[in-house]
C-alpha cells in the first residue's frame, strides 16, 4: 500500500503492517520523496508507481520505490504555477492523465516519454481546453469523465468522436451564476436533483444525460441547502433566506412557507438549512433557531414559540446541520454543539468531553445507519462509531493518519461507508477499519 502525505513524503507499507494495525512509526520512506507534499498516487498497469506532488510535479518510480524520471514543468510559459499535480488516472488504452492545478490537461500516451497538454485533439473532438480538473474517471461505456474545480463536469469518448461540457449546456447556463453543487435528490422516477448556491435547481435525466431547469420557478432565493422527496412524490426545499418549499412535480403548485412575526403558526426562520419529510410532519432544522415541524394536516409550524407537542425546547438544538431517522425511529439532529436524539418520549444529548468515549467534536455535520444497524457519526473532529449498550462512542478514525475534517458519510453495502472531508474522499471498510 502506498500512501502520500502532506510534509512526510511518500511511504509503502506491506500487509503485515497493515494486518497489525500499527502504522505509526512504520513503512518505509521513499527517500527520492522523503519531504514532499504528495496529492495523487497512481499505481499503473505495469507496476510503475506515479506520484503528483504539490509543487514539484510528477515523479515516476519503480514498485520498489526507485526513481525512474520526474516531470517538474508541465508548461514552458508558467511552469512554477504548474507543478501541482491533482490527480492522476491511467484508462484502458494504457493513457496517462495529468489534472493539473488551475490549469490545462496534460495526458501521456502508451510508449511515449513526455505529457502533453489536451488542446484542440480527437481525445476531445477538437473543443476547448479543459483546465483545473480534480478528478478523473472512466465508466463502463469507454466514456472519460473530468470533473473541474472550476469549469464544470467534462465527457469524451474518443471512440465515439463526442465531446461534451456539461456545465455549458444551454439550459444549465441559462441563469446560472454559481456552480458549487450543494445537495443532490434521486427522485422515484430516477432523476437527479441537483441544487446550488446561487444558481437554484436543476434536473439531470441519467437516460439521456441532459440538465433541465424545472417547468416554472420554484424559488425566490436560488441559494439551496437542502432537497428531500416525500412519499406522494412531491419534492420538499429549503434554502438560504427562502424558508421551506412544497413543489409537486405533477401539477407545477407551488407551496411557500416564510417568516411571519405576525403569524405564530409560520416557520420560525427563514435561514433553513435542512430539512426531513416523516409522515404527518415535515421537520426543519434551522441555523439559529433550532426545529420548526410543519404540521401537514394544520398547516401549522411548531416551533420554540408556540410548542405543546414536544417534551423538549425545540431550539435547544439551535445550529442545525442534518436530521436523521434511524431503523429505531429516533430523530438523530446534527448541530454544532453535538448530537440530540428524540425517541419519540425524550431528548438525549451527546456531547464532546475530556474522555475517550465521547464524541470526537461537537460540530457534528451528519448522522448514518448501516445494514447492521450500527450508527455512524461525521464530525470536525473525524469518524465515530455509536454503541449501543454503553451509549458511548467508539473514535474510529483515531489511529488513521488522515488530518481532516470530516464533512458526510453515506454506507454502500454490508459494510463499506464512503466518507466525504476536506481532504477528498475515503472508503472505509468497517470490518477491517
Amino acid at each position: 500500500i502506498w500512501v502520500g502525505t502532506f510534509n512526510k513524503g511518500l511511504k509503502k507499507f506491506d500487509a503485515k503492517e497493515l494486518a497489525q494495525n500499527n502504522l505509526n512509526g512504520a513503512g518505509r520512506t521513499i527517500p527520492s520523496l522523503s519531504n514532499e507534499k504528495i496529492r495523487s498516487i497512481l499505481v499503473e498497469q505495469s507496476g510503475n508507481v506515479w506520484v503528483g506532488t504539490e509543487d514539484q510535479g510528477a515523479f515516476l518510480l519503480k514498485a520498489d520505490g526507485g526513481l525512474l524520471r520526474r516531470y517538474t514543468n508541465f508548461s514552458r510559459e508558467k511552469p512554477a504555477a504548474q507543478n501541482s499535480v491533482n490527480c492522476l488516472y491511467q484508462d484502458r488504452n494504457g493513457r496517462i492523465w495529468f489534472g493539473i492545478a488551475r490549469e490545462v490537461m496534460y495526458y501521456l500516451e502508451k510508449g511515449a516519454t513526455e505529457p502533453v497538454p489536451l488542446e484542440k485533439t480527437s481525445l476531445n473532438n477538437n473543443h476547448e481546453q479543459i483546465t483545473s480538473i480534480i478528478s478523473i474517471r472512466e465508466d463502463n461505456f469507454g466514456n472519460t469523465w473530468f470533473a473541474s474545480g472550476s469549469e464544470g463536469l467534462y465527457s469524451t469518448n474518443a471512440g465515439k468522436n463526442a465531446f461534451r461540457n456539461f456545465m455549458q449546456d444551454a439550459a444549465v447556463l441559462n441563469g446560472l451564476r454559481s456552480r458549487i453543487i450543494t445537495c443532490f435528490f434521486e427522485d422515484g422516477k430516477g432523476k437527479i436533483w441537483v441544487g446550488t448556491n446561487g444558481s437554484g435547481i436543476f434536473l439531470f435525466d441519467p437516460q439521456t444525460s441532459q440538465f433541465t431547469r424545472p417547468e416554472k420557478p420554484i424559488l425566490q432565493n436560488k441559494a439551496i441547502r437542502d432537497i428531500k422527496g416525500d412519499k406522494d412524490g412531491t419534492i420538499w426545499i429549503v434554502g438560504w433566506g427562502a424558508g421551506v418549499t412544497h413543489y409537486d412535480p405533477a401539477t407545477g403548485n407551488v407551496t411557500a412557507y416564510t417568516h411571519d412575526a405576525a403569524d405564530n403558526c409560520s416557520v420560525i426562520f427563514n435561514d433553513a438549512k435542512v430539512i426531513l419529510p416523516d409522515d404527518s410532519l415535515v421537520w426543519v432544522g434551522t441555523h439559529g433557531q433550532g426545529l420548526s415541524v410543519l404540521n401537514k394536516k394544520t398547516g401549522c409550524f411548531i416551533s420554540q414559540t408556540n410548542n405543546t407537542r414536544f417534551p423538549f425546547a425545540l431550539n435547544a438544538p439551535a445550529w442545525i446541520n442534518h436530521l436523521f431517522r434511524d431503523s429505531k425511529n429516533r430523530l438523530w439532529i446534527s448541530t454544532y454543539s453535538g448530537i440530540f436524539v428524540y425517541d419519540g418520549r425524550k431528548l438525549d444529548r451527546f456531547d464532546h468531553r475530556n474522555d475517550t468515549v465521547s464524541l470526537s467534536s461537537n460540530s457534528v455535520n451528519m448522522v448514518t445507519e448501516d445494514a447492521h444497524g450500527t450508527i455512524w457519526v461525521a464530525s470536525e473532529g473525524g469518524l465515530d462509531k455509536f454503541e449501543e449498550k454503553t451509549k458511548t462512542f467508539t473514535r474510529y478514525s483515531r489511529n488513521w493518519e488522515v488530518n481532516a475534517s470530516f464533512k458526510s458519510v453515506v454506507t454502500a453495502g454490508d459494510n463499506a461507508l464512503w466518507i466525504s472531508c476536506n481532504d477528498g474522499i475515503l472508503s472505509v471498510d468497517t470490518r477491517t477499519g
